[in-house]
């Protein structure tokens, strides 16, 4: 029995490694938002309303804001130019959600 018991807890240990290592490659930790601009950034954060962005690969990411995600969208590309991809809680937006968000690009 207790052979069978520490068979499980290895297979769900390294189920939950290759679940946390997998997850952290497609959304870094601890954000909600992932804003991916066309032209390589050169600030290594941003502050908007209460949010604040940091760079991570490339992307800038933040957590969850009580704006609506359009809304935090169109503002990190008023501030970093047009966006090539934006995600909400590892969700991207559509094409016709990212042309909404970039017509408010600078």
């Amino acid at each position: 029995m207790t052979r069978i018991v520490s068979i499980f807890a290895t297979l769900f240990a390294s189920l939950m490694l290759f679940g946390a290592a997998t997850g952290y490659a497609q959304t870094p930790a601890g954000s909600y938002y992932v804003a991916t601009p066309a032209v390589a950034p050169t600030k290594a954060s941003l502050v908007i309303n209460s949010s604040i962005w940091t760079l991570q690969n490339a992307s800038f990411v933040s957590g969850k804001a009580p704006e609506r995600d359009l809304v935090m969208c169109q503002q990190v590309a008023q501030r970093t130019g047009k966006l090539s991809a934006f995600s909400v809680a590892g969700a991207a937006l559509d094409a016709d959600a990212l042309a909404k968000c970039n017509a408010r690009a600078k």
